[in-house]
């Protein structure tokens, strides 16, 4: 039985997706595998919430977009602990596991290290049509007409050292991004992006169907494996993210 850390972040109003997110998750993800969550959240209910395999890691709130930007550092406080696992996997806090998935559906195997999933958005288009980061002095760039693929940032993840290898150069990228007053065009998606462009030649990586990143509501031509829910329905983007109230403050 492989072990499994499943690394979540739901800092201000974000909690709102933990309970049905680890319902189904529990329910229908890996169920040959022990999972563990680990949660990072400043919210009290979470964090005092007793459950087995249930990690609560405590995350102040952070304007957005650095909850996203900076969720590699935040995993990282952990990394020593994050070692004893066989997989690491990252999942968006509005995810919702649909359907049964099991490990040979999602897991790398043999030589191949990660897994990514297409974006559901620019799944069949070209190279010149994915939204990559085209600044030139960010670490994220990507040049114009290279790429074979878009992949989503929010479903991704894989062998543990091989994973932790990417959470630490994506880390060490945005950083000095965020020094040079870079911030990438799609966030921490743009750097995994960059990082599977760059890595191809030399990193076996598993690439998963927009199935498992379905947005609800859509008319995909894939099953519906897990579904994004639609923020909007949830209080809409500004919301969730606390645009309104940075505004305030600032």
């Amino acid at each position: 039985m492989s072990k499994v850390a499943i690394l979540y972040v739901c800092t201000g109003e974000y909690a709102i997706f933990w309970p049905l997110f680890y319902k189904n998750t529990e329910k229908n993800f890996l169920i040959n595998s022990e999972k563990h969550y680990y949660v990072f959240t400043d919210n009290a209910v979470i964090m005092n919430n007793i459950i087995e395999k249930v990690h609560p890691c405590y995350q102040k709130k952070e304007p957005w977009p650095f909850p996203t930007l900076n969720r590699y550092e935040y995993f990282l406080r952990i990394k020593d602990e994050l070692k004893m696992y066989d997989y690491i996997i990252f999942m968006n806090a509005n995810l919702i596991v649909q359907e049964k998935i099991e490990e040979k559906e999602i897991l790398p195997t043999g030589k191949e290290s990660l897994f990514v999933t297409l974006s559901p958005g620019p799944f069949d288009r070209t190279a010149y049509d994915f939204t990559y980061d085209r600044n030139p002095l960010s670490k994220a760039y990507i040049p114009m007409g290279e790429g074979e693929a878009y992949f989503a940032g929010g479903f991704n993840g894989g062998k543990a050292n091989e994973y932790i290898a990417l959470m630490e150069e994506l880390s060490k990228n945005i950083i000095i991004d965020l020094e040079r007053n870079i911030i990438a065009k799609w966030h921490d998606e743009s750097h995994l992006n960059k990082y599977i462009y760059e890595h191809e030649s030399e990193i076996k990586y598993k690439i998963i169907s927009p199935a498992y990143l379905f947005p609800e509501d859509s008319k995909l031509p894939f099953e519906k494996k897990i579904i994004m829910l639609d923020k909007r329905k949830w209080g809409g983007y500004n919301k969730l993210r606390g645009i309104d109230e940075v505004r305030k403050d600032g």
